[in-house]
């Protein structure tokens, strides 16, 4: 697959321009479809919407595509969507806490309180809300671009933003570039709300997250102290629960470090909500210990009635069920992070390194039903099959959403994000990885979704 570098993606913008004309609101709701041997992908250039990820389950009938994701009937209904389904997250995906920050040079910025008071997935006209420009297109590769003029949202410098997705073999890529003419933020990742066998929810999916620490939230989901650290594990555990190929054999050469681990220290609670340890309800206070079980997804873990019960936790019930930001990039050692004398070394922000293998995130699997065995001319007497979504990313952080606040035409828990990014509220906190852009400095991140179905026996 031969897709652009970064200067490449500057000239191609300057010879493109001159004949491109920007995409009515009609065009921009019209699906651009890349497809690869039995993966089908659906993209709206308004919003840079992923709208639909599709497998074929019999390579002999053109009907059998089965979705991956959640999507709208029709993509007019994606103007008034409050749930960024699918979209493409920025300037700066999470929230950012007051909606306003100061960078580095002492100036304060306030942003669009699009979660007030906080500054949510980049402001209420976001890069979610706007007309991305084609400028390429073929059977199995986007490119697009976004122009977002200075003050956008709050934000200053004018941000050049490519996107360039691509199917190939098993994977749907999409690497993201951007370029600034003045200091700012920049925090990019995709909103695919993913349900795998179709459920009415996902109390039968299972998640791995390859994650030794979880940042606890407030009420209103702003990282509240240091990352807790889950508990020890002897060796990893979610790359034992792959198949073997010749692709996981790369990706086994580098994994990352396993930090020795040390007591989590107490979290603290932020103003106006209830401390981690304490419900506002009553119920028996919750150690660090309990929370650090609760957050260990390191073994495949339903995603059940534990992540959805506010009885459970007072972090489910903080935010009415997962919605927490897992440290996946972290190489410190378990004595400097989470240490305030400490800065911990976390996989780069802003600019990340793709030329080796792109680490696992994450593993979702689901049981595949009656239905789409029958779809897929599998008989249901042979070995039961599941379908398996897995993340990989250059990003230092997993936000992992179960869906707690979708509602019609949707229903609560039906779907989950798996969204790979920077920490929430980072331009706030020098302990998390940096999220500053300077001028003239490319951001380059990548994440891609493998996705297939395999026999269980």
């Amino acid at each position: 697959m031969a897709f652009h570098s970064p200067e490449h993606l500057l000239t191609l913008l300057e010879n493109r321009q001159a004949d491109a004309q920007a995409l009515t609101m009609a065009q921009a709701l019209q699906p651009l479809t890349l497809v690869h041997g039995v993966r089908r992908v659906s993209v709206l250039p308004y919003g840079a919407t992923v709208m639909q990820i599709e497998l074929q389950t019999d390579p002999a009938d053109a009907s059998s595509f089965q979705p991956l994701t959640l999507a709208y009937d029709s993509p007019l209904q994606y103007l008034q969507d409050p749930f960024a389904l699918g979209v493409t997250v920025g300037r700066f995906a999470n929230r950012i806490a007051g909606a306003r920050y100061t960078d580095p040079s002492g100036q304060t910025h306030q942003l669009d309180a699009s979660q007030p008071p906080h500054c949510l997935h980049g402001g209420r006209q976001g890069f979610g809300k706007k007309i991305w420009q084609v400028l390429e297109q073929r059977d199995d590769f986007l490119l697009l671009y976004l122009d977002s003029p200075a003050g956008d949202q709050g934000f200053p410098g004018q941000l050049q933003v490519f996107l360039q997705l691509w199917l190939t073999g098993e994977r749907l890529c999409q690497r993201f570039h951007a370029i600034s003419d003045a200091l700012t933020v920049v925090n990019l990742t995709n909103h695919c709300y993913f349900n795998l066998n179709g459920d009415a929810d996902v109390s039968r999916h299972q998640l791995q997250v390859d994650a030794d620490a979880v940042l606890l939230v407030d009420d209103s989901g702003i990282p509240t102290a240091e990352p807790l650290r889950l508990a020890p594990v002897a060796a990893r555990s979610i790359t034992a629960a792959l198949s073997t190929t010749a692709e996981l054999a790369a990706q086994a050469l580098n994994p990352l470090a396993v930090a020795t681990p040390t007591a989590a220290p107490p979290a603290a609670s932020a103003p106006g909500s209830s401390a981690p340890g304490s419900s506002a309800q009553g119920t028996a206070p919750a150690t660090s210990a309990a929370l650090a079980s609760l957050f260990d997804l390191r073994k495949p873990t339903p995603l059940d009635g534990r992540f959805a019960r506010v009885d459970h936790s007072p972090q489910a019930l903080l935010t009415h069920g997962l919605d927490h930001c897992f440290i996946t990039g972290a190489e410190a050692s378990a004595t400097t992070l989470g240490a305030a004398k400490h800065t911990p070394s976390y996989k780069p922000a802003v600019q990340a390194d793709l030329s080796a293998p792109l680490p696992l995130q994450a593993r979702l699997t689901a049981p595949l039903s009656d239905a789409q065995l029958t779809a897929s001319n599998t008989s249901s007497s042979g070995p039961s099959r599941q379908r398996v979504l897995e993340v990989y990313s250059s990003q230092p952080g997993l936000q992992v959403y179960r869906g707690n606040y979708l509602s019609v035409p949707f229903a609560p828990y039906q779907a989950v994000c798996l969204e790979a990014q920077n920490f929430p509220d980072a331009p706030n906190r020098a302990d998390f990885p940096a999220s500053w852009l300077e001028a003239g400095q490319w951001y380059v991140q990548q994440i891609d979704y493998r996705f297939f179905d395999q026999a269980v026996f």
